[in-house]
């Protein structure tokens, strides 16, 4: 289920924001990258609602930090974490702030495809 909304990449390792790009893009889903949080930060309340691919570990504001601050603003678009290492206590903190999913990176094309639309459902439901 491909649906017109974006999913918006918050990554600054370009190898990796540009191959998620690629492999989003050939399932035919917009992408908008952003390489910071602040930078995504600054012009989300300008988007189109969508949803989020926020990576943990950015420099300056971190995702868990832009995670808290998208929920302060009562954005309630769907985000799905990625971090490279798995931790219990970021975890825990990232379900808590509403993320709908963690993925451990490296993680299969498939579970990226899967777990996208499953978000993207919650976007086009208006949740």
């Amino acid at each position: 289920m491909v649906l017109n909304c974006c999913v918006y990449l918050v990554e600054d390792d370009e190898a990796v924001a540009r191959s998620l790009m690629v492999l989003l893009q050939m399932k035919d889903f917009r992408v908008d990258h952003f390489a910071s949080a602040d930078a995504f930060l600054t012009r989300a309340d300008q988007l189109p609602r969508g949803c989020i691919l926020l990576d943990v570990c950015l420099p300056g504001t971190g995702g868990l930090e832009a995670l808290r601050e998208l929920r302060r603003r009562a954005c309630a678009w769907p985000v799905i974490m990625m971090t490279g290492h798995a931790e219990f206590d970021v975890e825990v903190e990232a379900k808590s702030l509403g993320a709908a999913a963690i993925l451990e990176k490296p993680f299969a094309p498939e579970l990226l495809f899967q777990e996208v639309e499953n978000v993207l459902g919650l976007v086009a439901a208006g949740a």
